[in-house]
């Protein structure tokens, strides 16, 4: 297990061990260490490279989601380079278990990836938190990830209900959407909470 890319992932050392016992983890990567220097990652990638892989081998990767967007691009400079330099490296994607704080990164990154790799076994496999820098904290739901990972278990599960969480004080523009849901009788369409209640 490699941590050359580890250093400032605000990851906990309590967590790494987690992660550890449970994967047989090639690489830690955090992001903002690398994203100004692909070639550093790519050098790194040809060195850990195996012939042949378990489903239990892993790249972590912790993205705090601080990259550079062009107009009109739904994914970030970083990821192409990331996508671009794993696929370049011939490792495949499902090795990638990436930690990110935001949203709809898979949504982000299909673009990037071959149609023929873009099948549930062969993506990487993303756990989203927007609580920022949440691995510093990690909670009880990311834990039991951690414990019962499976690989068959996917990311892109079809929506069955819609939800809007609107969890603290009342605020105005809370106050606005609450009203708009109940003028266009939409709450039997959409599941809200405001100010912690149902």
């Amino acid at each position: 297990m490699n941590k050359t890319f580890l250093d400032n992932s605000g990851a906990q050392d309590w967590v790494i061990d987690k992660l550890d016992n449970k994967f047989d983890v090639i690489e830690y990567i955090n992001l903002g260490m690398i994203d100004h220097d692909i070639d550093a990652l790519r050098k790194q990638l040809l060195l850990t490279k195996l012939d042949s892989y378990t489903t239990k081998h892993r790249y972590i990767i912790f993205d705090d989601d601080t990259h550079y967007y062009l107009d009109d691009c739904s994914y970030s400079l970083t990821w192409h380079n990331i996508i671009k330099t794993f696929l370049d490296v011939d490792i495949p994607l499902w090795l990638l278990l990436v930690f990110y704080n935001g949203s709809g990164l898979l949504g982000q990154l299909l673009p990037l990836i071959p149609k023929e790799q873009q099948s549930p076994d062969c993506l990487p496999y993303v756990v989203e938190n927007n609580s920022g820098y949440w691995i510093t904290s990690i909670g009880v739901q990311e834990q039991e990830f951690i414990q019962n990972f499976d690989k068959n278990k996917t990311i892109n599960t079809m929506i069955t209900k819609c939800a809007v969480s609107m969890m603290g004080v009342p605020r105005v523009h809370r106050n606005i959407l609450q009203n708009y849901f109940i003028e266009n009788k939409l709450l039997d369409k959409i599941a809200v909470s405001y100010n912690n209640k149902p």
